[in-house]
């Protein structure tokens, strides 16, 4: 097991654009999320356009802004504007890409009967949420790509040989996964550490908080990559659609703004997304809370893990063992 082990992991670093490629978006991801935190101070921008003009309660923390155009949802998308209120036949309707409870404390805030002592607050992560919200998907995406080489022995026909070897496939699928999974957690926690220490920037969490972090999510991807190599033989179907889901469900789960407060069917399939129950136990430990508070997000995330490394190892068994 140790010499394939080795083989895989060397396989693996063997792909230097592809390794380099990963550490380059994860420092990217870094520093952007390094960046937004250091905007959580900016005032909010709320922009006006329609019949009438409405007295929002501002204060330091708003900047108003009156259009005689309508903004364009990229233009929120890409955050000129953190909310768009637009008053039309006696109408007033708020757009946001934040949550529905954002959405009414901008309605509150401008209606004149209503309390008008309402303060706009921005209710963004911190910066240790921030940088996990942006690694999390490059984190989980470089995992379906590094799992490549289980699904090039099998396309090459290579495991046919592999699996004749005294071994159970337990611990060769092991031998897959160790690798993929050093290569998510190790550079990652490089890139922060060189952040912290060498550029002086805070990064939220401590090293041993990040670490916990890092090999849950990465124990996570790991699995599931490994799941999808086994039930899908195409190395590069394997990856188109493993790196769809991954950025479908990442983004509902809220890794870079949030989708709850909307429609009641979607924030009930949201809640069960592995991300989103990950990100609660992010949000709690930054909080300072005890980890028995997301116990079930924490139960519920590596069961998830384990069940697709259990489907991953019954699916390859049946495949190359006849009876």
């Amino acid at each position: 097991m140790i010499t394939l082990i080795k083989n895989n992991g060397r396989r693996l670093i063997q792909k230097r654009q592809r390794v380099i490629m990963m550490i380059m978006l994860m420092i990217v991801s870094v520093i952007v999320a390094v960046y937004m935190s250091g905007q959580e101070r900016a005032p909010l921008r709320v922009a006006v356009f329609g019949d009438e003009q409405h007295e929002l309660v501002s204060n330091q923390r708003v900047t108003v802004s009156y259009l005689t155009k309508e903004p364009s949802m990229l233009q929120l998308l890409k955050g000129e504007y953190d909310a768009v209120i637009i008053k039309e036949k006696n109408r007033i309707n708020v757009t946001s890409i934040k949550n529905e409870a954002f959405e009414r404390e901008v309605r509150q805030a401008i209606q004149p009967s209503k309390n008008t002592d309402v303060l706009l607050t921005q209710n963004d992560p911190k910066t240790g949420s921030r940088i996990i919200g942006f690694l999390l998907m490059f984190l989980l995406m470089s995992a379906v790509v590094n799992m490549y080489i289980f699904s090039e022995d099998k396309e090459k026909q290579i495991m046919e040989r592999i699996v004749v070897a005294p071994i159970s496939f337990w611990k060769l699928l092991l031998s897959y996964s160790l690798p993929t999974f050093g290569l998510l957690v190790c550079p990652s926690l490089a890139i922060l550490t060189v952040v912290k220490t060498m550029a002086g920037i805070s990064i939220g969490f401590s090293f041993s908080q990040y670490l916990f972090l890092l090999v849950l999510i990465s124990l996570f991807g790991t699995a599931y990559s490994l799941f999808i190599a086994a039930f899908i033989s195409n190395s590069d179907q394997a990856n188109m659609l493993g790196s769809m889901l991954i950025m479908l469900t990442t983004i509902l789960s809220g890794s870079f703004f949030s989708f709850e407060g909307g429609n009641r069917w979607v924030d009930g399939l949201i809640k069960w997304l592995p991300q989103k129950n990950y990100l609660k136990i992010v949000e709690v430990i930054e909080s300072g809370a005890n980890l028995r508070h997301v116990s079930f997000e924490l139960f519920y995330l590596l069961s998830i893990t384990l069940l697709f490394f259990f489907l991953a190892v019954l699916k390859t068994k049946k495949q190359y063992i006849r009876r």
